[in-house]
């Protein structure tokens, strides 16, 4: 079915592509479709908006016609609109387990396929209300109220789960949000971010995934002056000239915090555009030493700030000797400055020219693994839906109390009103007789036809009593601060039993429900309410350390505390952001095995800040002795402790013996170029000069 106008309710499935998948093709023939390994996923997905009384899903294995080039064409260029206008986008994740809590740092939501994707970043994005569902169609959670634990996951910012607002970022910011994303075909790094910038374009299968990036961009540059764009670095192996532009989502790794270039700042000389000799843009020029540039390297500063530090980013540009053209130089770097050049600075109209893209040039696919973890989980029960107070349709151990002020419909009738301020007093009763008792409440006022979504406040109170309730029922709704937010669709609060009261909004294809449920809390177990706290500061480490005499490198193989917004952006380069509050600092764990046996070089690295400053440690352990446990290494560095005064120091240079007479040395700081995080942590591996080659002993300084 198909249509063009007067689109009904519907629902849209987010999903990862698995064998077998229902096709166009294979859906015209029932026989067939329920013959392939993807049915099930297509009959669970429309069970599951049936629940919610929708009549229409779309789903995109089975509702594009890939045979067709022109529909093909047509689907890519409005997939961002069909999520965008979908009522609800339902998320499967087939390898997220029942049964455990999204925010530890070992849940397999963490590690889901489907946050690496390519295509499902828009389908991320783009909906307004997004629920996610495990592999056994269990709804775990949604966009709103897992806001924290997709922002960290993502390194999306947590405001574009409250808002979503995402034209308010630079370039530069969203395209660092597909750098690490896979696709299976190449050009769908290029053609799955056209939504997210407002742009159209043909997608030409064949072009390669470099042609249909610099493609985008030329798309993007047609729109927006939006110097971010520029904003991006090179591979670390890479080290040929470059233009201005970039090859892929992955050159934009870094540049998370590159805020919107300030263009009022150029006047009219903030336009840029591309014609056949190169790119055309006004930029102020500083000249530049370089043992090797022979007078024709300069700084060009882009405008552009970045977020944390409101540092200054510039590319470096080698004017060509035989002509009046430039090319980027040393394209892995982007220096910082402390502030954008003066405004009586000459801009100077420049040509960057784009060199030729190699034709026979395989270029090096990166692919990316997080250390192996172990796992656990926590429990909780399935409750059934309850808008009033009817004792039926509640289990049996939760009670409803009564309903103020009283519905004038009868129990289990649709609710209308223009506004509406409802409150529900619940009781729970546990095994042992214990009572406890919490009341939702919901006020909306209709002063948006367009989306009442933004004008519905949710909110959990405990332990109130029917009377206190019924006395004065509009009490908590003149407490109108203790609201949480206007975008909210899932409220949790804690009970004095330790379990949760949850209050969760449900959009289907005729009105929207509300779901009261009781979580119990069992022992050991993280509470599903937990928020995570976007970390302020954070650090670049290197993954791995080499040197010459080593036949293979140490290997980055723990952190410690676990650090949910850990993440391995690059080769050899990881990010790690630091616990807010009094003990900010983390532990590594690098490791060296012999090959000879199964004894291991260790090498933990401590560091973090001590109020704004940042300090380093290290401690070598040697193979064969029983390494400390890292719990009191960390420990070790409390106030009190015996290491407590290097982190009150705040040394930033340590170093210790590791390896016959070499050492291992760690050096803290704060960054120069652009790179994630504002602080850099670099490790090196020091021999003496005399000596050529050293042999693994065993007789070192030990622990």
């Amino acid at each position: 079915m198909e249509f063009y106008s007067k689109v009904p309710k519907y629902a849209i499935l987010s999903h990862t592509w698995a064998k077998e998948e229902v096709t166009f093709q294979d859906i015209q023939n029932l026989d067939v479709a329920k013959n392939r390994a993807g049915w099930s996923k297509v009959e669970k997905a429309c069970a599951y908006a049936h629940r919610f009384k929708f009549k229409w899903i779309w789903i995109d294995s089975c509702c594009i016609n890939k045979e067709s080039s022109a529909e093909l064409s047509e689907a890519i260029n409005s997939m961002y609109q069909y999520y965008s206008e979908a009522e609800v986008c339902y998320v499967y994740l087939s390898d997220v387990r029942e049964k455990e809590n999204p925010r530890d740092v070992t849940s397999s939501f963490r590690f889901s396929r489907w946050f690496t994707r390519g295509w499902t970043l828009q389908e991320l994005l783009a909906p307004t209300y997004v629920a996610f569902l495990d592999e056994s169609w269990v709804e775990i959670g949604t966009k709103w109220s897992l806001r924290n634990a997709i922002s960290a996951i993502t390194s999306i910012p947590l405001a574009v789960f409250e808002d979503g607002d995402i034209d308010r970022y630079s370039v530069a910011q969203r395209m660092s949000w597909a750098a690490l994303r896979e696709t299976t075909r190449p050009e769908d790094q290029a053609y799955c971010l056209m939504g997210i910038f407002g742009i159209s374009m043909s997608p030409i299968y064949g072009e390669g995934a470099v042609k249909a990036f610099m493609r985008l961009e030329l798309e993007i540059i047609k729109i927006s002056d939006d110097r971010s764009i520029f904003a991006w670095v090179a591979p670390d192996w890479e080290t040929e000239p470059r233009g201005l532009l970039a090859r892929s989502p992955f050159e934009f790794r870094a540049s998370g915090d590159v805020k919107i270039s300030e263009s009022d700042f150029l006047g009219n000389k903030s336009s840029f555009s591309f014609n056949n000799n190169g790119l055309h843009i006004y930029l102020p020029l500083l000249p530049a030493r370089s043992h090797h540039s022979e007078g024709n390297l300069f700084l060009a500063s882009l405008h552009c700030r970045t977020e944390r530090d409101g540092k200054c980013l510039s590319i470096y540009l080698r004017k060509s000797t035989n002509s009046e053209r430039y090319v980027r130089w040393l394209a892995r770097e982007l220096p910082l400055d402390s502030s954008l050049p003066l405004p009586n600075r000459k801009l100077e109209q420049v040509v960057v020219k784009e060199n030729q893209l190699p034709r026979r040039k395989k270029l090096q696919k990166q692919r990316f693994t997080l250390p192996p973890v172990a796992r656990h989980s926590t429990y909780c029960i399935e409750s059934s839906w309850a808008q009033q107070a009817s004792k039926e349709c509640l289990p049996e151990h939760l009670f409803a109390m009564g309903v103020f002020p009283r519905p004038q419909s009868q129990a289990g009738a649709n609710i209308k009103p223009e506004s509406m301020d409802m409150h529900l007093v619940y009781k729970i009763q546990d095994a042992e007789g214990f009572d406890d008792y919490f009341s939702v409440a919901m006020q909306y006022h209709d002063q948006d036809p367009i989306s009442a979504r933004t004008n519905l406040k949710l909110k959990v109170w405990t332990n109130p009593t029917t009377s206190q309730v019924s006395e004065d029922p509009q009490f908590f709704f003149r407490e109108s601060h203790t609201w949480d937010d206007i975008h909210a669709d899932r409220v949790l609060a804690p009970l004095e039993s330790g379990g949760m009261a949850s209050l969760t909004m449900h959009l289907t294809g005729k009105d929207t429900e509300f779901e009261v449920a009781y979580l119990p809390q069992l022992e050991g177990t993280l509470s599903m309410a937990t928020q995570m706290e976007s970390p302020k500061s954070g650090f670049s480490v290197p993954t791995e350390i080499y040197h010459d005499y080593l036949s293979s490198p140490f290997v980055l193989t723990d952190v410690f505390p676990p650090d949910y917004f850990y993440q391995k952006r690059q080769g050899k380069t990881a990010y790690i952001s630091m616990p807010n509050g009094p003990h900010s600092f983390r532990i590594l764990t690098y490791k060296y095995s012999l090959r000879s046996s199964t004894g291991s070089y260790k090498a933990f690295v401590a560091f973090g800040f001590h109020k704004t400053n940042a300090w380093a440690d290290v401690i070598a352990v040697i193979p064969y002795k029983k390494p400390p446990r890292v719990e009191e290494i960390w420990n070790s560095y409390l106030d009190g402790g015996p290491r407590a005064k290097i982190r009150l120091e705040c040394q930033d240079f340590a170093s210790c013996n590791i390896m016959h007479s070499s050492k291992i040395a760690v050096n803290a700081g704060e960054r120069e170029t652009l790179q994630l995080g504002m602080h850099f942590l670099r490790i090196e591996l020091i021999s003496p000069r005399t000596q050529a080659t050293i042999e693994e002993s065993d007789d070192e300084d030990e622990y």
